[in-house]
Protein backbone atom coordinates (compact mmCIF):
# COMPACT_ATOMS: atom_id res chain seq x y z
CA UNK A 1 0.00 0.00 0.00
CA UNK A 2 1.62 3.55 -0.50
CA UNK A 3 2.01 5.90 1.94
CA UNK A 4 3.83 8.36 0.50
CA UNK A 5 3.89 12.02 1.71
CA UNK A 6 4.20 15.19 -0.59
CA UNK A 7 5.23 17.03 1.46
CA UNK A 8 7.31 18.94 -0.54
CA UNK A 9 7.70 22.62 -1.45
CA UNK A 10 7.41 22.60 -5.24
CA UNK A 11 3.52 22.87 -6.08
CA UNK A 12 4.22 26.45 -8.04
CA UNK A 13 0.75 28.57 -7.13
CA UNK A 14 -0.57 30.96 -9.43
CA UNK A 15 1.28 34.72 -9.34
CA UNK A 16 -0.16 38.09 -10.19
CA UNK A 17 0.88 42.01 -9.46
CA UNK A 18 -1.24 44.29 -7.84
CA UNK A 19 0.08 47.66 -6.65
CA UNK A 20 -0.58 48.80 -2.92
CA UNK A 21 -2.82 51.27 -3.63
CA UNK A 22 -5.04 48.47 -5.50
CA UNK A 23 -4.24 46.17 -2.76
CA UNK A 24 -5.59 49.06 -0.17
CA UNK A 25 -8.62 49.27 -2.19
CA UNK A 26 -9.36 45.47 -1.75
CA UNK A 27 -9.46 45.60 1.94
CA UNK A 28 -6.13 44.34 2.57
CA UNK A 29 -3.57 46.98 4.87
CA UNK A 30 -0.48 48.11 2.87
CA UNK A 31 2.06 46.99 6.05
CA UNK A 32 1.51 42.98 5.41
CA UNK A 33 1.68 43.40 1.59
CA UNK A 34 4.27 45.75 1.56
CA UNK A 35 6.27 42.44 3.87
CA UNK A 36 5.05 40.12 0.77
CA UNK A 37 6.15 42.30 -1.61
CA UNK A 38 9.73 42.39 -0.16
CA UNK A 39 9.63 38.69 0.16
CA UNK A 40 8.58 38.00 -3.20
CA UNK A 41 11.85 40.31 -4.46
CA UNK A 42 13.96 38.25 -2.29
CA UNK A 43 13.00 35.19 -3.33
CA UNK A 44 13.99 36.50 -6.99
CA UNK A 45 11.19 38.17 -8.51
CA UNK A 46 7.26 37.25 -9.96
CA UNK A 47 8.92 36.97 -13.37
CA UNK A 48 11.86 34.11 -12.08
CA UNK A 49 8.81 32.26 -9.94
CA UNK A 50 6.61 32.33 -13.40
CA UNK A 51 9.07 31.01 -15.77
CA UNK A 52 9.84 27.99 -13.24
CA UNK A 53 7.53 25.64 -14.44
CA UNK A 54 8.24 22.57 -13.26
CA UNK A 55 10.95 20.84 -11.29
CA UNK A 56 12.39 17.42 -10.57
CA UNK A 57 13.74 16.34 -7.21
CA UNK A 58 15.81 14.09 -5.74
CA UNK A 59 15.31 14.00 -1.53
CA UNK A 60 15.89 12.12 1.43
CA UNK A 61 12.68 12.50 4.13
CA UNK A 62 13.69 11.62 8.04
CA UNK A 63 10.74 10.54 9.66
CA UNK A 64 10.30 11.19 13.60
CA UNK A 65 7.77 10.88 16.40
CA UNK A 66 8.67 12.40 19.97
CA UNK A 67 5.81 10.47 21.70
CA UNK A 68 7.97 7.43 20.54
CA UNK A 69 10.85 8.14 23.06
CA UNK A 70 12.48 6.07 25.20
CA UNK A 71 12.05 7.63 28.10
CA UNK A 72 8.86 10.07 28.18
CA UNK A 73 9.51 13.74 27.10
CA UNK A 74 12.90 12.52 25.80
CA UNK A 75 14.59 12.40 22.11
CA UNK A 76 11.61 12.22 19.21
CA UNK A 77 12.63 8.68 17.92
CA UNK A 78 13.62 7.99 14.62
CA UNK A 79 11.16 6.28 12.67
CA UNK A 80 12.83 5.66 9.44
CA UNK A 81 14.12 7.22 6.38
CA UNK A 82 12.64 7.76 2.59
CA UNK A 83 14.52 8.64 -0.85
CA UNK A 84 12.15 10.53 -3.30
CA UNK A 85 12.01 11.54 -6.72
CA UNK A 86 9.65 14.41 -6.89
CA UNK A 87 8.51 15.70 -9.90
CA UNK A 88 6.26 19.14 -10.37
CA UNK A 89 4.04 20.21 -13.19
CA UNK A 90 3.61 24.01 -12.00
CA UNK A 91 1.70 24.40 -15.19
CA UNK A 92 -1.17 22.18 -14.73
CA UNK A 93 -0.67 21.75 -10.67
CA UNK A 94 0.51 18.45 -10.47
CA UNK A 95 2.70 16.67 -8.67
CA UNK A 96 3.87 13.01 -9.00
CA UNK A 97 6.43 11.40 -5.96
CA UNK A 98 7.89 8.33 -5.86
CA UNK A 99 9.56 6.76 -2.54
CA UNK A 100 11.49 3.99 -0.98
CA UNK A 101 10.76 4.07 2.41
CA UNK A 102 12.94 2.26 4.85
CA UNK A 103 11.24 1.51 7.94
CA UNK A 104 13.53 1.45 11.21
CA UNK A 105 10.52 1.66 13.88
CA UNK A 106 8.23 -0.13 15.00
CA UNK A 107 8.60 -2.66 12.55
CA UNK A 108 11.47 -2.62 9.83
CA UNK A 109 11.48 -3.26 6.51
CA UNK A 110 10.90 -1.46 3.13
CA UNK A 111 8.52 -0.05 1.07
CA UNK A 112 7.91 1.26 -2.60
CA UNK A 113 5.19 3.18 -3.54
CA UNK A 114 4.09 6.36 -6.04
CA UNK A 115 1.62 9.10 -5.18
CA UNK A 116 -0.07 11.13 -7.43
CA UNK A 117 -1.85 14.98 -6.42
CA UNK A 118 -3.87 17.16 -8.54
CA UNK A 119 -5.83 20.33 -6.85
CA UNK A 120 -9.10 18.14 -7.29
CA UNK A 121 -8.10 14.06 -7.01
CA UNK A 122 -5.18 12.21 -5.66
CA UNK A 123 -3.79 8.35 -6.68
CA UNK A 124 -1.72 6.17 -4.77
CA UNK A 125 0.19 3.20 -6.96
CA UNK A 126 2.04 0.31 -5.34
CA UNK A 127 3.13 -3.05 -6.28
CA UNK A 128 -0.85 -4.22 -5.70
CA UNK A 129 -2.19 -1.59 -8.52
CA UNK A 130 -3.62 1.55 -8.16
CA UNK A 131 -6.23 2.91 -6.39
CA UNK A 132 -7.46 6.44 -4.97
CA UNK A 133 -6.43 8.92 -2.08
CA UNK A 134 -8.42 9.02 0.51
CA UNK A 135 -10.28 12.44 0.78
CA UNK A 136 -8.30 13.43 3.76
CA UNK A 137 -4.65 12.83 2.79
CA UNK A 138 -5.69 14.34 -0.42
CA UNK A 139 -6.66 17.69 1.72
CA UNK A 140 -3.62 17.21 4.02
CA UNK A 141 -1.23 16.96 0.76
CA UNK A 142 -2.51 19.68 -1.16
CA UNK A 143 -2.58 21.92 1.94
CA UNK A 144 1.49 21.15 2.98
CA UNK A 145 2.68 21.80 -0.71
CA UNK A 146 0.73 24.81 -0.66
CA UNK A 147 2.66 25.64 2.98
CA UNK A 148 5.95 24.98 1.38
CA UNK A 149 5.91 26.41 -2.30
CA UNK A 150 8.10 28.79 -2.90
CA UNK A 151 5.37 31.13 -4.69
CA UNK A 152 2.94 31.09 -1.34
CA UNK A 153 4.24 34.74 -0.84
CA UNK A 154 3.51 35.67 -4.55
CA UNK A 155 0.44 33.66 -4.61
CA UNK A 156 -0.50 35.56 -1.08
CA UNK A 157 0.59 38.88 -2.62
CA UNK A 158 -1.99 38.30 -5.32
CA UNK A 159 -4.72 37.92 -3.06
CA UNK A 160 -5.12 41.22 -1.33
CA UNK A 161 -8.36 40.02 0.13
CA UNK A 162 -7.03 36.94 1.71
CA UNK A 163 -4.15 38.85 3.86
CA UNK A 164 -4.00 40.76 7.85
CA UNK A 165 -1.95 41.69 9.60
CA UNK A 166 -0.44 39.30 12.31
CA UNK A 167 1.25 39.82 15.76
CA UNK A 168 5.01 39.07 15.91
CA UNK A 169 5.97 35.24 16.45
CA UNK A 170 8.51 33.79 18.18
CA UNK A 171 10.23 30.76 16.86
CA UNK A 172 13.48 29.29 18.40
CA UNK A 173 13.68 31.77 20.83
CA UNK A 174 13.74 34.83 18.54
CA UNK A 175 10.94 36.72 17.40
CA UNK A 176 9.75 37.34 13.84
CA UNK A 177 7.89 39.74 11.99
CA UNK A 178 4.54 37.74 10.18
CA UNK A 179 2.31 38.20 8.20
CA UNK A 180 -0.99 35.86 7.84
CA UNK A 181 -3.05 34.35 4.42
CA UNK A 182 -5.88 32.16 4.85
CA UNK A 183 -6.81 30.42 1.77
CA UNK A 184 -9.17 27.06 1.41
CA UNK A 185 -10.11 27.26 4.68
CA UNK A 186 -6.44 26.97 6.29
CA UNK A 187 -4.82 29.95 8.01
CA UNK A 188 -1.28 30.14 7.46
CA UNK A 189 0.85 32.57 9.37
CA UNK A 190 4.31 33.62 7.54
CA UNK A 191 7.60 34.61 9.45
CA UNK A 192 9.71 36.42 7.76
CA UNK A 193 13.79 37.14 8.45
CA UNK A 194 13.88 41.46 9.33
CA UNK A 195 17.37 41.39 7.46
CA UNK A 196 16.48 39.28 4.20
CA UNK A 197 13.10 39.44 4.40
CA UNK A 198 13.17 35.57 2.68
CA UNK A 199 10.27 33.33 4.60
CA UNK A 200 11.71 31.41 7.97
CA UNK A 201 8.64 29.32 8.90
CA UNK A 202 5.42 29.02 7.83
CA UNK A 203 2.83 28.08 10.57
CA UNK A 204 -0.39 27.12 11.44
CA UNK A 205 -2.15 26.35 14.78
CA UNK A 206 -3.93 23.32 15.21
CA UNK A 207 -4.67 20.00 17.78
CA UNK A 208 -2.81 17.17 18.44
CA UNK A 209 -3.89 14.12 20.04
CA UNK A 210 -1.36 13.93 22.74
CA UNK A 211 -0.09 17.81 23.23
CA UNK A 212 -3.87 19.44 22.66
CA UNK A 213 -3.45 23.23 20.55
CA UNK A 214 -0.23 23.70 19.37
CA UNK A 215 1.31 25.28 16.59
CA UNK A 216 2.91 22.99 13.55
CA UNK A 217 5.69 25.11 11.70
CA UNK A 218 7.45 24.72 8.41
CA UNK A 219 10.69 25.74 8.73
CA UNK A 220 12.78 26.51 5.96
CA UNK A 221 16.48 27.14 5.57
CA UNK A 222 19.53 25.99 3.33
CA UNK A 223 18.47 28.20 0.59
CA UNK A 224 19.95 27.74 -3.05
CA UNK A 225 19.31 29.55 -6.30
CA UNK A 226 17.64 27.61 -8.80
CA UNK A 227 17.16 28.94 -12.41
CA UNK A 228 16.88 32.49 -10.81
CA UNK A 229 14.47 31.32 -7.90
CA UNK A 230 15.48 30.76 -4.34
CA UNK A 231 14.58 27.25 -2.91
CA UNK A 232 14.37 26.18 0.82
CA UNK A 233 16.60 22.59 0.11
CA UNK A 234 15.64 21.75 4.20
CA UNK A 235 12.59 22.04 5.33
CA UNK A 236 11.13 20.69 8.75
CA UNK A 237 8.01 20.46 9.84
CA UNK A 238 7.75 20.87 13.77
CA UNK A 239 4.55 20.84 16.44
CA UNK A 240 5.19 22.87 19.20
CA UNK A 241 8.71 22.82 18.02
CA UNK A 242 8.83 18.91 18.58
CA UNK A 243 10.67 16.96 15.18
CA UNK A 244 7.92 15.19 13.04
CA UNK A 245 9.99 15.32 9.64
CA UNK A 246 12.93 16.71 8.10
CA UNK A 247 13.36 16.70 4.43
CA UNK A 248 16.57 17.58 2.15
CA UNK A 249 16.63 18.46 -1.61
CA UNK A 250 19.74 16.59 -2.63
CA UNK A 251 19.13 17.46 -6.60
CA UNK A 252 17.18 20.02 -7.86
CA UNK A 253 16.58 20.42 -12.08
CA UNK A 254 14.51 22.73 -13.10
CA UNK A 255 12.27 23.23 -16.26
CA UNK A 256 13.33 19.04 -17.22
CA UNK A 257 10.64 17.36 -19.83
CA UNK A 258 7.92 15.56 -17.92
CA UNK A 259 6.79 12.17 -19.45
CA UNK A 260 2.81 12.58 -20.20
CA UNK A 261 1.98 9.48 -18.82
CA UNK A 262 3.70 10.60 -15.40
CA UNK A 263 0.32 11.73 -14.05
CA UNK A 264 -1.82 9.17 -16.07
CA UNK A 265 -4.07 6.81 -14.04
CA UNK A 266 -7.09 4.68 -15.15
CA UNK A 267 -10.47 5.55 -15.29
CA UNK A 268 -11.46 3.31 -12.32
CA UNK A 269 -9.07 5.49 -10.08
CA UNK A 270 -10.24 8.75 -11.10
CA UNK A 271 -13.91 7.78 -10.92
CA UNK A 272 -13.41 6.57 -7.96
CA UNK A 273 -11.16 9.73 -6.48
CA UNK A 274 -12.65 12.32 -3.86
CA UNK A 275 -11.93 15.58 -3.50
CA UNK A 276 -10.10 17.04 -0.86
CA UNK A 277 -11.98 16.49 2.29
CA UNK A 278 -12.89 20.28 3.96
CA UNK A 279 -13.59 21.11 7.58
CA UNK A 280 -12.63 19.00 10.72
CA UNK A 281 -9.15 17.29 8.75
CA UNK A 282 -7.43 14.59 11.63
CA UNK A 283 -3.87 16.97 10.56
CA UNK A 284 -1.60 15.18 13.26
CA UNK A 285 -3.12 11.83 12.83
CA UNK A 286 -2.57 11.80 9.09
CA UNK A 287 0.96 13.04 9.53
CA UNK A 288 1.73 10.26 11.99
CA UNK A 289 -0.27 7.54 9.63
CA UNK A 290 2.26 8.97 7.10
CA UNK A 291 5.63 9.14 8.87
CA UNK A 292 5.38 5.17 10.01
CA UNK A 293 4.75 4.21 6.60
CA UNK A 294 1.37 2.82 6.96
CA UNK A 295 -1.18 4.33 4.17
CA UNK A 296 -4.03 3.68 6.65
CA UNK A 297 -7.44 4.32 4.53
CA UNK A 298 -9.50 4.03 8.40
CA UNK A 299 -7.43 6.35 9.85
CA UNK A 300 -7.32 9.14 7.07
CA UNK A 301 -10.59 8.43 5.99
CA UNK A 302 -12.09 8.80 9.70
CA UNK A 303 -12.94 12.90 11.00
CA UNK A 304 -12.45 13.51 14.28
CA UNK A 305 -15.82 13.22 16.18
CA UNK A 306 -16.95 9.95 14.12
CA UNK A 307 -17.51 6.96 15.97
CA UNK A 308 -14.97 3.64 16.19
CA UNK A 309 -15.74 0.10 16.11
CA UNK A 310 -14.49 -1.65 19.18
CA UNK A 311 -16.10 -4.81 20.81
CA UNK A 312 -15.83 -6.73 24.48
CA UNK A 313 -14.93 -9.94 24.32
CA UNK A 314 -14.93 -11.87 28.27
CA UNK A 315 -12.07 -13.25 28.75
CA UNK A 316 -12.88 -14.56 32.28
CA UNK A 317 -15.44 -13.77 34.95
CA UNK A 318 -14.94 -9.95 35.32
CA UNK A 319 -12.28 -9.41 33.12
CA UNK A 320 -13.36 -8.28 29.30
CA UNK A 321 -10.33 -6.94 26.38
CA UNK A 322 -11.41 -4.26 24.62
CA UNK A 323 -10.57 -4.56 21.01
CA UNK A 324 -10.23 -2.09 18.53
CA UNK A 325 -8.91 -2.44 14.82
CA UNK A 326 -5.11 -2.51 15.89
CA UNK A 327 -5.29 -1.17 19.53
CA UNK A 328 -6.72 -3.08 22.62
CA UNK A 329 -7.67 -2.82 26.06
CA UNK A 330 -8.24 -4.61 28.82
CA UNK A 331 -10.97 -3.93 31.49
CA UNK A 332 -11.36 -5.56 35.54
CA UNK A 333 -14.54 -5.18 37.04
CA UNK A 334 -13.05 -5.29 40.92
CA UNK A 335 -16.11 -5.45 43.82
CA UNK A 336 -16.68 -1.83 43.93
CA UNK A 337 -15.28 -0.31 41.28
CA UNK A 338 -13.80 -1.11 37.45
CA UNK A 339 -9.88 -1.32 36.45
CA UNK A 340 -8.74 -0.28 32.77
CA UNK A 341 -5.49 -1.00 31.06
CA UNK A 342 -4.56 1.50 28.60
CA UNK A 343 -6.14 4.06 26.51
CA UNK A 344 -5.45 3.85 23.36
CA UNK A 345 -5.82 6.48 19.74
CA UNK A 346 -8.13 9.09 20.86
CA UNK A 347 -11.04 10.46 22.54
CA UNK A 348 -13.19 8.40 19.96
CA UNK A 349 -11.82 5.33 20.95
CA UNK A 350 -12.29 5.36 24.80
CA UNK A 351 -15.70 6.88 24.54
CA UNK A 352 -16.76 3.89 22.31
CA UNK A 353 -14.73 1.40 24.90
CA UNK A 354 -16.46 3.20 28.27
CA UNK A 355 -19.72 2.92 26.47
CA UNK A 356 -18.96 -0.95 26.19
CA UNK A 357 -17.82 -1.04 29.78
CA UNK A 358 -20.40 0.38 31.24
CA UNK A 359 -23.06 -1.48 29.55
CA UNK A 360 -21.44 -4.93 30.49
CA UNK A 361 -20.63 -3.35 34.03
CA UNK A 362 -23.48 -1.50 35.13
CA UNK A 363 -23.48 0.70 38.51
CA UNK A 364 -19.37 0.79 38.76
CA UNK A 365 -17.35 3.55 38.70
CA UNK A 366 -13.66 3.40 36.39
CA UNK A 367 -11.79 3.64 39.10
CA UNK A 368 -8.07 3.91 37.53
CA UNK A 369 -6.70 3.59 34.06
CA UNK A 370 -3.26 1.76 34.64
CA UNK A 371 -0.71 2.47 31.39
CA UNK A 372 1.44 0.37 30.10
CA UNK A 373 3.64 2.95 28.67
CA UNK A 374 3.74 6.81 27.35
CA UNK A 375 3.94 5.92 23.87
CA UNK A 376 0.96 8.03 21.96
CA UNK A 377 -0.96 5.25 20.20
CA UNK A 378 -1.76 3.91 23.95
CA UNK A 379 -2.06 7.04 25.70
CA UNK A 380 -4.42 8.76 23.10
CA UNK A 381 -7.74 7.88 24.93
CA UNK A 382 -6.17 8.83 28.60
CA UNK A 383 -8.30 11.91 28.51
CA UNK A 384 -11.48 10.31 28.26
CA UNK A 385 -10.90 8.13 31.50
CA UNK A 386 -9.50 11.94 33.64
CA UNK A 387 -12.91 12.99 32.51
CA UNK A 388 -14.78 9.61 34.12
CA UNK A 389 -12.88 10.53 37.45
CA UNK A 390 -10.33 7.54 36.83
CA UNK A 391 -6.61 7.58 38.72
CA UNK A 392 -4.29 7.50 36.17
CA UNK A 393 -1.48 4.75 37.51
CA UNK A 394 1.96 5.13 35.09
CA UNK A 395 5.46 3.54 35.68
CA UNK A 396 8.40 5.85 36.66
CA UNK A 397 9.45 8.13 35.40
CA UNK A 398 6.34 9.14 33.57
CA UNK A 399 4.33 10.82 35.90
CA UNK A 400 5.57 14.60 35.18
CA UNK A 401 5.55 14.23 31.66
CA UNK A 402 2.34 12.16 31.44
CA UNK A 403 0.64 15.10 33.57
CA UNK A 404 1.78 17.77 31.66
CA UNK A 405 0.58 16.01 28.54
CA UNK A 406 -2.82 15.25 30.09
CA UNK A 407 -3.62 18.57 31.29
CA UNK A 408 -3.34 20.49 27.46
CA UNK A 409 -5.91 22.83 26.45
CA UNK A 410 -7.74 21.08 23.59
CA UNK A 411 -10.04 23.69 22.34
CA UNK A 412 -9.92 23.86 18.91
CA UNK A 413 -11.04 19.97 18.85
CA UNK A 414 -12.75 19.76 22.26
CA UNK A 415 -12.11 16.18 23.27
CA UNK A 416 -14.49 14.97 26.83
CA UNK A 417 -12.12 16.09 28.76
CA UNK A 418 -11.98 19.60 27.71
CA UNK A 419 -15.80 19.73 27.39
CA UNK A 420 -15.84 18.26 31.39
CA UNK A 421 -13.05 19.12 33.07
CA UNK A 422 -11.47 16.99 35.98
CA UNK A 423 -8.43 17.03 37.53
CA UNK A 424 -5.39 15.09 36.44
CA UNK A 425 -4.27 12.91 39.41
CA UNK A 426 -1.60 10.02 39.06
CA UNK A 427 0.05 7.67 40.77
CA UNK A 428 3.59 6.31 39.89
CA UNK A 429 4.85 2.80 40.15
CA UNK A 430 8.38 2.13 40.41
CA UNK A 431 8.74 -1.34 41.44
CA UNK A 432 5.12 -2.82 42.11
CA UNK A 433 1.76 -1.72 42.99
CA UNK A 434 -1.18 -4.18 44.09
CA UNK A 435 -4.82 -3.50 43.68
CA UNK A 436 -7.11 -5.74 45.24
CA UNK A 437 -10.85 -5.51 45.98
CA UNK A 438 -12.37 -9.15 45.19
CA UNK A 439 -10.07 -9.40 42.43
CA UNK A 440 -6.32 -9.02 42.18
CA UNK A 441 -4.40 -7.72 39.81
CA UNK A 442 -0.24 -7.11 40.71
CA UNK A 443 1.35 -4.06 38.67
CA UNK A 444 4.86 -4.69 37.76
CA UNK A 445 7.51 -2.40 36.07
CA UNK A 446 9.77 -4.67 34.12
CA UNK A 447 13.23 -4.07 32.50
CA UNK A 448 12.51 -3.65 28.19
CA UNK A 449 13.71 -2.24 25.49
CA UNK A 450 11.11 -0.64 24.81
CA UNK A 451 10.02 2.32 26.70
CA UNK A 452 11.65 3.17 30.13
CA UNK A 453 8.87 2.20 33.00
CA UNK A 454 6.94 0.21 31.39
CA UNK A 455 4.07 -1.57 33.37
CA UNK A 456 2.70 -5.22 32.56
CA UNK A 457 -0.59 -6.17 34.69
CA UNK A 458 -1.45 -9.66 35.85
CA UNK A 459 -4.72 -10.59 37.25
CA UNK A 460 -4.32 -13.07 39.52
CA UNK A 461 -7.53 -15.26 39.85
CA UNK A 462 -7.46 -16.26 36.04
CA UNK A 463 -3.84 -15.72 35.55
CA UNK A 464 -3.60 -13.48 32.65
CA UNK A 465 -1.01 -11.00 31.66
CA UNK A 466 -1.89 -7.86 30.04
CA UNK A 467 1.44 -6.84 27.56
CA UNK A 468 1.48 -3.84 25.05
CA UNK A 469 3.96 -3.82 22.64
CA UNK A 470 6.91 -6.15 23.92
CA UNK A 471 4.92 -9.32 22.98
CA UNK A 472 2.18 -9.34 20.55
CA UNK A 473 -0.30 -11.96 20.86
CA UNK A 474 -1.13 -13.39 17.59
CA UNK A 475 -0.62 -17.09 15.48
CA UNK A 476 1.95 -15.18 13.53
CA UNK A 477 4.02 -13.70 16.33
CA UNK A 478 7.94 -14.68 15.90
CA UNK A 479 10.74 -14.84 18.44
CA UNK A 480 12.68 -11.69 18.86
CA UNK A 481 14.96 -10.57 21.80
CA UNK A 482 12.17 -8.37 23.24
CA UNK A 483 9.50 -10.65 23.48
CA UNK A 484 11.94 -13.76 24.53
CA UNK A 485 12.87 -11.49 27.55
CA UNK A 486 9.38 -10.28 28.49
CA UNK A 487 8.71 -14.54 28.74
CA UNK A 488 11.37 -14.68 31.06
CA UNK A 489 10.60 -11.81 32.89
CA UNK A 490 7.41 -13.45 33.83
CA UNK A 491 8.84 -16.86 34.72
CA UNK A 492 11.05 -14.82 37.45
CA UNK A 493 7.84 -13.13 38.55
CA UNK A 494 5.71 -16.26 39.40
CA UNK A 495 3.28 -15.31 36.80
CA UNK A 496 3.67 -18.22 34.21
CA UNK A 497 1.64 -20.75 33.10
CA UNK A 498 -0.38 -17.66 32.36
CA UNK A 499 -2.93 -16.54 29.33
CA UNK A 500 -1.35 -13.62 27.53
CA UNK A 501 -3.85 -10.50 26.73
CA UNK A 502 -2.48 -7.92 24.61
CA UNK A 503 -2.55 -4.11 23.64
CA UNK A 504 -2.20 -5.64 20.21
CA UNK A 505 -3.22 -8.46 18.58
CA UNK A 506 -5.81 -11.03 20.52
CA UNK A 507 -4.38 -13.72 23.20
CA UNK A 508 -2.01 -16.54 23.50
CA UNK A 509 -2.20 -19.45 26.51
CA UNK A 510 1.10 -20.37 27.75
CA UNK A 511 1.36 -23.62 25.43
CA UNK A 512 1.39 -20.80 22.56
CA UNK A 513 3.99 -18.28 23.52
CA UNK A 514 6.69 -21.03 24.64
CA UNK A 515 5.90 -23.22 21.10
CA UNK A 516 6.87 -19.70 19.41
CA UNK A 517 9.65 -19.09 21.22
CA UNK A 518 10.81 -22.56 20.98
CA UNK A 519 10.78 -22.61 16.89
Amino acid sequence: MARVISLVAILLLGLGTHSAAAQQANGASSKPLQQLQRAVTAIGGADALQKLQSLTIKATAKHWEPEQSMISGGPPRPLGTSQLTIVADRAQGLVRIERDHKMDYPFPGTEKYTQIITPSWGAIIDDKGERAMSANRLAFELREQERASPGLVAYALAHPQQVAAAHDQKLGGKTYPAVAFTDRGTKFVILFDRQSNMPVAVRTVEDDVIHGDGVFDLILGDWKTIAGVKLATSLSWKFNGLAKLDLAYNDITPNAAIAPQAFTVGDATKQAAKPPASGDVPWQAILGSINFGRYNDLVEEQNAGQPVQVKLVELAPNVSQILGRSHNSLVVAMQHYLVVFDAPQNDEYSRAAIALVKAKYPGKPIRYLVMTHHHMDHLGGARTYVAEGAIVIMGAPDKAHVRTELSGAHKIHPDTLQQHPKAVHITEVKDKMVLKDGEEIDIFRIPNGHAEGMLTMYVAGPKIVWVTDIYVPTPQASKNPENAAFHETIKKLGLSPALYAGGHGTTAPEAAYAAMLNK
